[in-house]
Formats: structure tokens, C-alpha cells, sequence
């Protein structure tokens, strides 16, 4: 799995009025989870879906985790580095323990504001590539345009060009799930983020999840680095939606 080192940069204005800024070093996968990567580290995979270079999709926030945590076993990352823990039961589901992203060094989702940064590859408009047409987006995605009629589906993974930043597949191919966060901690709308405690638990029913960047059924004006969709609970499971790791370096 190859990462690109995301530096901090300044604070800076997008172009629908927001602003973004992430203070630390971090690095992110360059390119989606894929089906092999899954099976290979013992997690099952959905029916209908073979080991191969295809994105994973159809899989909870919850076995999200647990493939972060036996990854982090297998390259034998430090216990107390790690971002996921079991709840008391000792599973994987309602009352896990979330660890605060920016001070442990595990693997992880990406947080939906360093996925924004490192999507646009400092870019301020919706797309890294500028402002897009299909006959444009088309060489960077995998998205409706692209997709055979009837069989919207993924293709395999940095089959398309990459970002600024070396990512491949930020647009379309799957949605992509990021690091959650509770409600209480979510505020003017999407992107405006308001960080919580060091530590949180995840609950079924009150941990918003994000799923951002579209999938191969997205027209043009949903593929994008700035709409992240709410896309239900840590138990749901999206054919469509997937996930790319992150790390924290300082």
C-alpha cells in the first residue's frame, strides 16, 4: 500500500465561501481498499465479490475498523498508536472506542477535512482538475458518463489519472467513507467541522457517517472533493461506498 505525505498548509477559501485547514502532517493511501487487500488481511468479503484490484465496497464502518486494526497488527503499529477499540464485548459494533485521530499514529479512515484537502490537492474549485467537463473529468473518474448503461460499476483502482497530490480515484469509482464523528460535534453543514473530545465512543444511532467524492453512478455535479453525503449509521452497508486509509505523522 503506497501513501503521499500531506503537509500543512495555510488556511485557505474555497470557492462556495468555505474555508479549510489542516494544522498537521499526515498521509493518505493513494489508492482505495481493494477487494484482495481485504480478503488478504482474513476479513470475508461481500457475496458476489471476488479477491481482484476492485474497490471493497458493501462492508459496515465497523469491519472498516477491524481491517484498519489487523493491519496495524500485522505491521505490528504499537497498541497505544491505535485509533479503533473494541467495545466492552469485545466486538466490533455499538460502543467502540474512537480515539482521537491527530494523536495517534494507526491506521484509520480519512477525516473528512484532511480527505477535502488531499482531494483537491489545493485546487478551490469542486473538482482537483478545475472546473470540469465530462470530456475532462472522464480521463481523472469513474463515474456515470463513463459507466456502462444498465451496469454502473467500479473499475479497478488508479486505473484513471491521479490528483495533484498522487490520489488516484478521488472522484467517482466509490464513494468514500471517512473518519466519523457524533453529532454533537458537527456544525455548519457539511465541512464545518468542530472538533470533539480525545476520545469518543461510536453509537449506532448517533455517529454520523460521511461518504464523499461519489461512485460510478454519480453524474459530474456529485462527483467532487466538497460534497460529502451523510450516509447513515456505522452498521450500514453501501454497494457503492468504500474507503482509502489514512495516517497521522506529527
Amino acid at each position: 500500500m503506497t501513501f503521499s505525505v500531506i503537509e500543512p498548509k495555510p488556511p485557505y477559501e474555497l470557492a462556495d465561501g468555505r474555508t479549510i485547514h489542516v494544522t498537521y502532517r499526515y498521509a493518505v493511501a493513494t489508492k482505495e481498499v481493494t477487494r484482495k487487500q481485504w480478503a488478504d488481511l482474513g476479513m470475508t468479503l461481500p457475496k458476489g465479490q471476488d479477491p481482484s484490484d476492485l474497490p471493497v465496497g458493501g462492508v459496515s464502518w465497523y469491519e472498516m475498523a477491524e481491517f484498519c486494526n489487523r493491519l496495524n497488527a500485522a505491521e505490528q503499529v504499537r497498541l497505544a498508536e491505535w485509533c479503533y477499540f473494541t467495545n466492552p464485548a469485545a466486538e466490533y459494533a455499538h460502543g467502540m472506542l474512537m480515539i482521537d485521530h491527530r494523536r495517534h499514529t494507526g491506521y484509520r479512515l480519512t477525516h473528512a477535512e484532511e480527505w477535502e484537502c488531499a482531494g483537491r490537492a489545493g485546487a478551490t474549485t469542486a473538482s482537483h482538475c478545475g472546473v470540469p467537463d465530462d470530456s475532462l473529468l472522464v480521463e481523472y473518474a469513474r463515474y456515470y458518463q463513463n459507466s456502462e448503461r444498465g451496469k454502473e460499476a467500479p473499475t479497478r483502482v488508479g486505473m484513471h489519472k491521479p490528483n495533484g497530490y498522487g490520489l488516484f480515484d478521488i472522484h467517482g469509482n466509490v464513494s468514500e467513507r471517512n473518519h466519523p464523528f457524533n453529532t454533537h460535534v458537527w456544525s455548519v453543514g457539511l465541512g464545518g467541522l468542530v472538533l470533539g473530545p480525545p476520545w469518543q465512543f461510536v453509537l449506532d444511532r448517533s455517529t454520523l457517517l460521511v461518504a464523499a467524492g461519489g461512485d460510478a453512478t454519480s453524474h459530474i455535479n456529485i462527483v467532487s472533493t466538497q460534497f460529502s453525503g451523510i450516509t447513515g449509521s456505522p452498521t450500514g452497508k453501501a454497494v457503492a461506498v468504500g474507503f482509502r486509509l489514512s495516517v497521522t505523522l506529527d
